[in-house]
This record gives structure tokens, sequence and C-alpha cells, in this order.
């Protein structure tokens, strides 16, 4: 029976601790939408060969990525293209640069500084955090969670109720938080009350 309540203990650890450690996973690419003339203003309209390349400086150095594509601008030389995919190690926060290489031409200057959408950048400053409300049951199971990633200090004081205990399937009936807290106080595993 005390495996039992400690597995249970154990895996209410690992749900508040996975809770803690979700986040949003954004799209790996970015659409990039440009305009195609020729050396006299006049639209390009045929499909043409561009390279793009993001940078970690406004100039010199090697690209972090390569991409390049045909595309095909409509009457007014607009064309949007996807470049994907762009690995989360390149979109780290730093400063990123794209540079734009169109057919056998030199690459443009200067580079263009990547900045995040204004909705982008308030969600990630934005209180966005994760409640049990926003979790889907049965989606994290013990094999989510990392071996020993989960302590006390990872636990809200007052997070856990009665009714969170008391309904779980192999629970014995009856058992409380009071219970549990008790029978815990006398393992040598340190959750705060």
């Amino acid at each position: 029976m005390k495996k039992a309540i400690m597995s249970l203990i154990l895996a209410a650890l690992v749900i508040c601790a996975t809770a803690l450690n979700v986040s949003a996973q954004a799209p790996n690419s970015i659409m990039y939408q440009g305009r195609l003339t020729n050396a006299a203003g006049d639209p390009i309209t045929t499909a043409t060969s561009v390279t793009f390349y993001i940078y970690a400086a406004a100039s010199g150095g090697a690209p972090l990525f390569t991409s390049a594509q045909s595309v095909t601008p409509d009457a007014n030389g607009v064309f949007t293209v996807e470049l994907s995919p762009v690995s989360a190690a390149i979109l780290d926060g730093s400063k990123r640069y794209l540079a734009i290489k169109v057919g056998a031409d030199a690459e443009m200057t200067p580079r263009q500084l990547l900045t995040s959408a204004p909705y982008a950048y308030s969600s990630i400053v934005a209180d966005n955090s994760i409640t049990s409300a926003k979790i889907l049951n049965g989606t994290i199971i013990g094999t989510d969670i990392a071996a020993s990633t989960i302590t006390g200090a990872n636990i809200e004081n007052s997070s856990l109720t009665n009714a969170d205990i008391s309904n779980e399937a192999g629970m014995p009936q009856g058992m409380t938080l009071a219970v549990l807290l008790l029978l815990h106080q006398q393992t040598s595993i340190l959750i705060q009350p």
C-alpha cells in the first residue's frame, strides 16, 4: 500500500513538473515576401532563382541557414516564399540577419535584421502560466518526464487538494490529502505542504 501511495505522489509530482515545462511550439519556418525588379525598376515576372541566407552578423561571417528557391513573381514582381526548416538553434533570441542573392548577382546589401512580429513578442512577455485547465486529461504520461526532474520545490503550496487525490484510479476509497501528507511525513521524500 505504501508503494501505491508513493507511486501516486510521484505521478502527481511528475504531472506538476511537466505542466511547468510545457511550452508552445512555434513553426520552424519564416514567410518572406519581396519584389523583384530589373536595373530599370521594371518588375521581373518570370521564374527566377533566389537564394536566402541567415547570418549571425550584419556583415561578414558564414551563413547559419541557406535556402535556394525558384520564385515566380506576379505581374508586379511580388513573390512570397517559405523558408524552412529553420532550426530553433538558429532562432534562439540572438540577432539574426537575412541576406538575399538573386540569380548570379552578388548578395544584396545591407542584410535585413529579422525581428519579432508584435503579437509573437507579446506572447513571450505575457504571463502564459500553465494551469491544469489548459492541459488535456490523459496527455501527460510518465515517459514524458525525465527522471529526477520533480522535487517538492516544483509543487506550489496548496496546489493539490483532496479532490485531486481521492478521485484518482487505484487510490484506496476515502484516502485524502491529509492522510497522504501524514503518510508522506513518514517517508524520505520532501514535499512542503
